[in-house]
């Protein structure tokens, strides 16, 4: 299995990239390594690895406090994907206006309150831990995004939230705007497809 590309602490293998073909799920080294990127070129944003919102679950919000490595409060946008059975998910905390948001391509009817719960507990705590004092005093809110794309193939999912955090960072609207699966997934091949030759190049 070749590696293509090393960087923040990821491994992009070429079985990883066979998973931006057509009818394939994308695979989490991939989602981490696309959000890495964002957080390196869009100053103000931080964003974590899937895996802490799954030793959340298990472990709880202390564990989570592990992650924070660097103060999160020095960044104004915090990018979280979530994976839980099967779907990808987005959540966005805005550090600035102390509110926490949940983005959901699939439109399920399913209950948000344990993601949410978590990171509103881990940005609590992080604020203790750091002895941090917020410039807003108000609660961190949160809730569900309605208004996002919706899209029925949950192999998808992951296409959407990478395309939802790059259009947020740049702040632009389009995560409103509904576009086809089949153009996102062309848009992270050219994407990865730069960063390998780039790669080579530089090597």
């Amino acid at each position: 299995m070749a590696v293509l590309i090393t960087k923040y602490g990821i491994q992009v293998t070429e079985e990883d990239l066979a998973t931006l073909q057509p009818e394939q799920e994308v695979s989490d080294n991939l989602v981490n390594f696309y959000f890495k990127e964002i957080q390196d070129k869009i100053p103000g944003v931080l964003s974590y690895d899937s895996l802490l919102m799954q030793k959340m679950a298990c472990q709880g919000v202390k564990a989570g406090l592990l992650w924070l490595t660097d103060l999160p409060f020095n960044y104004h946008t915090i990018l979280l994907p979530y994976f839980s059975e099967g779907i990808w998910y987005l959540i966005i905390v805005n550090t600035v206006m102390r509110k926490i948001e949940l983005l959901d391509s699939l439109s399920r009817n399913h209950d948000f309150r344990q993601p949410l719960t978590l990171v509103r507990k881990l940005m609590i705590e992080a604020e203790r831990h750091f002895n941090f004092t917020p410039a807003i005093s108000r609660r961190w809110r949160t809730q569900v995004k309605r208004d996002t794309p919706r899209q029925s193939v949950a192999r998808d999912t992951p296409l959407y939230i990478c395309l939802w955090a790059k259009n947020i960072t740049h702040h632009e609207a389009l995560y409103k705007v509904k576009c086809p699966s089949h153009m996102t997934r062309e848009c992270l091949v050219n994407t990865f497809m730069r960063l390998i030759n780039k790669e080579r190049v530089e090597a």
